[in-house]
């Protein structure tokens, strides 16, 4: 079972001993990070040895740089911009965001889908800063946009930690993120975690980050560490936990 879960429900809710029953009935339980490994063994009294991390990944073409796309062309956008790529929901704290670069008095891009339609009609036209472009399937573009961003921002609720975070970090970008869930085990120190709940924590980040002089080496470190090759290795690591090896050839 693939859980890709934080949020944990309170324990007098049926939800709860459902998704205790499921981890229960599973013979390996495959999580993106240990921290959410272990949260969830203590949160569901499931023995720590149950869960095995797999990782998150970016596909091959976010390997390199090289893009024929120009985003700021193909939108006409003008000036520096922060740049964030992901679903307009609650979740996603895209309001928080828009309010967080308006007092940092930055240009907010926001690339994705409309999940949560009365939300997103709440604020659309209420900043004069933000604009929202649309899902875009061009992967050259994304990888465009993620190139010109100033920064690339993601300060959701929670993130596992967000695969767009993943590749914006793959082209280059400053990356504010935030500090709920996991993106601290897969960024480490080289990008700002922020306090999704905190507006002006999520300002402060963004104007620290755009200050910062980073060099290649988170670009190099995703590439080198966060692949889909690998995340395949860290599955049939978990397989073999739980099959022998004479039952399947996994190399094959």
């Amino acid at each position: 079972l693939s859980p890709i879960m934080w949020t944990v429900p309170p324990k007098d809710e049926y939800y709860y001993h459902h998704i205790k029953a499921l981890f229960l009935n599973s013979d390996i339980l495959l999580t993106n990070s240990s921290l959410e490994s272990h949260k969830l063994s203590d949160a569901f009294d499931i023995d720590i040895d149950k869960f095995h991390k797999t990782r998150n990944s970016i596909a091959d073409v976010f390997r390199t740089t090289k893009t024929d796309s120009d985003f700021r062309e193909q939108f006409s956008i003008k000036g520096d911009f922060v740049l964030t790529v992901a679903n307009i929901d609650t979740r996603k704290n895209t309001h928080n965001l828009i309010k967080a670069c308006v007092e940092s008095g930055l240009q907010l891009v926001s690339v994705g889908h409309i999940r949560d339609i009365p939300y997103y009609e709440s604020f659309k036209d209420r900043y004069s800063n933000f604009r929202h472009i649309g899902n875009i399937s061009d992967v050259d573009l994304l990888k465009s946009a993620y190139q010109q961003c100033q920064v690339f921002a993601l300060p959701s609720i929670c993130e596992t930690p967000g695969i767009a975070a993943l590749e914006a970090a793959s082209q280059g970008a400053r990356i504010v993120i935030t500090d709920e869930g996991a993106a601290p085990e897969y960024f480490k120190d080289m990008v700002t975690y922020v306090d999704p709940s905190d507006l002006d924590d999520i300002a402060k980040g963004l104007d620290t980050e755009l200050k910062l002089e980073r060099d290649n080496s988170l670009r190099q470190y995703i590439i080198d560490n966060y692949t889909w090759d690998k995340t395949a290795m860290d599955i049939i690591a978990g397989y073999r936990k739980i099959f022998s090896d004479d039952m399947v050839d996994f190399e094959s």
